[in-house]
Order: structure tokens, then C-alpha cells, then sequence
């Protein structure tokens, strides 16, 4: 009996357990977004979801935006369980209105999300420069769902925005350029007392 309770909170532990990192997106040129599947990354959650030809990445943007459709850049080699991924669509759904919907434009194919199996391969380029000032900043993450427009089933992992560019605070160029120019002084100084010395 013992043993039975300890089986039953080990399988309540592990459903409680973070989604795994399934998808990393590059987010340091808003015209240029890529969408990468981390390699051989397993889904951590199970069931997701059996329907539809898309996922949804859950407060991918800062605040909530308008629906706009919109076609990959490149073509198209992120697969979601064989499905290629090749159209986006953002706006107000379920949720707070700030989730991206990524699905396929030309398939009926259904998705079938397994826990243990991964679920992504490859990557797409999206043009997100109309959202530029909502995109999230780096190491912000959030949850996918399944679904086309409409998030569905349980989360089953989790998406990281990487590769943004830090921008430095205007401060920050205020003491890169103290800095260069006190070089500068040292250097002239040195230069002239050596002169000096030269000609003494």
C-alpha cells in the first residue's frame, strides 16, 4: 500500500513539472524572426492535442495586438509532428490578446502531440517588423498550445526568445566616450613629455 501512494505522488510530482524548452526564437531582427526546434528535445506535458494544423505561443507579445496574417520569409522547414509550419497569425483570442499563432496555410493534415516524442524539427523566418516594439525581450519565455487561432489542449512546452542585441543606456555611450577620450589625453601627454625628453 505504501508503495501505491508513493507511485501516485511521484506521477503528481512529474505533472506538475515545467514544460520542456522546445522552441527558440530570434527575435534581434524583427523583419527576420527565426523560429528554431531545439534539437531532440522530447515534449515534456502530454495529450496537447489532436487537431488543427497549429500551435500557439501563449504571451509571446508585450501587450495585445491586432490580427494580421502573414507569410514566412523563407521557405518554410519547421514541422510540427510532419505538418510544416508556414503562416502566421496574430491577435486578440482567447487569453490576453498577445499570443502568435503559427500554423500550416495548406494542410488538413491533424497534429498529434505525444508526451516523450518531439515534436518540432527544423526552422521558419517570419516578418514581425510591424509588431517590432511588442516582441519580446531576451530569455523571455511562455507556453504552446495547439491550435489554429484558438489555443486547445494542455501545454505541451515551452518557447525562449534568444539573439536580442542589447542596446546600451545613453549613460552607458557617455562613459565609452570618457573613456575614449581620457585614453586620448594619457596618450597625447606621454607623446609630449617624451618629445620634451628627446629634445632636452
Amino acid at each position: 500500500m505504501k508503495l501505491f501512494h508513493i507511485l501516485i505522488a511521484a506521477l503528481c510530482l512529474c505533472s506538475q513539472l515545467p514544460a520542456a524548452l522546445i522552441l527558440e526564437i530570434d527575435v534581434s531582427d524583427p523583419s527576420a524572426v527565426v523560429f528554431t526546434a531545439v534539437p531532440n528535445v522530447a515534449s515534456a506535458n502530454s495529450s496537447g492535442y489532436s487537431a488543427e494544423e497549429g500551435i500557439n505561443l501563449i504571451d509571446f507579445f508585450t501587450s495585445a495586438v491586432g490580427v494580421v496574417n502573414g507569410n514566412s520569409l523563407l521557405p518554410s522547414a519547421l514541422s510540427l509532428d510532419g505538418v510544416v509550419m508556414d503562416s502566421f497569425l496574430y491577435g486578440d483570442f482567447v487569453f490576453s490578446g498577445d499570443n502568435l499563432n503559427i500554423y500550416a496555410a495548406d494542410s488538413s493534415d491533424p497534429i498529434s502531440i505525444v508526451a516523450g516524442e518531439i515534436p518540432f524539427s527544423g526552422s521558419v523566418t517570419f516578418n514581425l517588423s510591424g509588431v517590432a516594439g511588442l516582441l519580446p525581450l531576451s530569455g523571455a519565455t511562455g507556453n504552446i498550445q495547439g491550435g489554429d487561432s484558438t489555443p486547445v489542449g494542455s501545454v505541451f512546452g515551452q518557447w525562449q526568445a534568444v539573439g536580442v542585441a542589447v542596446i546600451p543606456e545613453p549613460s552607458t555611450y557617455l562613459m565609452i566616450i570618457s573613456a575614449v577620450g581620457l585614453t586620448g589625453f594619457v596618450f597625447y601627454r606621454r607623446r609630449r613629455s617624451t618629445k620634451s625628453a628627446e629634445s632636452a
